[in-house]
């Protein structure tokens, strides 16, 4: 190889800093990610068959009451956390949009 060859291999190995602009960028992008990654286990921990807040339990509360039957689950505390749950992907939508405007 000749020294410039040397040279040139050498300056292509070299890491290059991020700018503080492009750090920045990287950061909002890992925090949209993030964010989108937590609303869709939300999402998924509201209507997942495996989930304690799941559809399902709503479902059986409801097929129980069409049968005047006792609920199987607290329904208050069902709904009261299933409607903490919507208010999180409420605030991380909200939360994304100001993210994807910026």
């Amino acid at each position: 190889m000749e020294e410039n060859e040397i040279i040139e291999n050498e300056e292509m190995n070299e890491s290059v800093e991020p700018t503080p602009e492009e750090r920045k960028e990287q950061e909002r992008e890992k925090l949209i990610n993030d964010l989108t990654t937590e609303m869709l286990e939300c999402e998924s921990r509201l209507s997942s068959s495996a989930s304690n807040i799941g559809d399902w339990k709503v479902i059986k509360c409801y097929e129980a009451s069409l049968q005047s039957k006792p609920m199987p689950y607290d329904i208050d505390d069902l709904m009261e956390k299933r409607q903490m749950m919507r208010n999180r992907i409420n605030e991380i939508q909200e939360q994304l949009k100001e993210l994807e405007n910026n």
